[in-house]
């Protein structure tokens, strides 16, 4: 039988992309923090990830 490819193994860390993470938790990725804070609900999160885009140009 084919093995299912979107099963974690034995030895994964993480099998990602399932869901968001928190707006307060630590959000590790570069540009991809920033895009994930820009669709934040609060401006405070906003403004961060504002200031935090014009290091990536």
């Amino acid at each position: 039988m084919a093995e299912n490819q979107s099963q974690p193994k034995e030895y994964d860390a993480v099998l990602g992309g399932q869901a968001h993470p928190p707006i307060d938790g630590l959000v590790l990725g570069g540009i991809e923090g920033v895009n994930r804070r820009l669709t934040s609900a609060t401006i405070e999160q906003k403004v961060i990830a504002l200031q935090d885009a014009l290091k990536y140009g």
